[in-house]
């Protein structure tokens, strides 16, 4: 099975719910995705910012 790619701003507006309701399980449940997927957005989002969803992750290397 081919596994699932999200469009970034997907994923952005996806961890912004998750802390906004402060539950990692119920957003991941909410839109069918798995919680470790959502869990690792998460940390790249703290790591990166709002760079850590763009299509070149060399470009974040680069900037930091």
């Amino acid at each position: 099975k081919k596994p699932n790619t999200y469009a970034s701003d997907f994923k952005f507006s996806i961890v912004l719910e998750c802390y906004i309701k402060g539950n990692i399980s119920e957003v991941a449940r909410r839109h069918k995705i798995s919680p470790g997927s959502l869990s690792l957005w998460r940390k790249e989002f703290i790591m990166y910012g709002y760079m850590a969803f763009e299509k070149n992750p060399s470009k974040i290397e680069k900037d930091f």
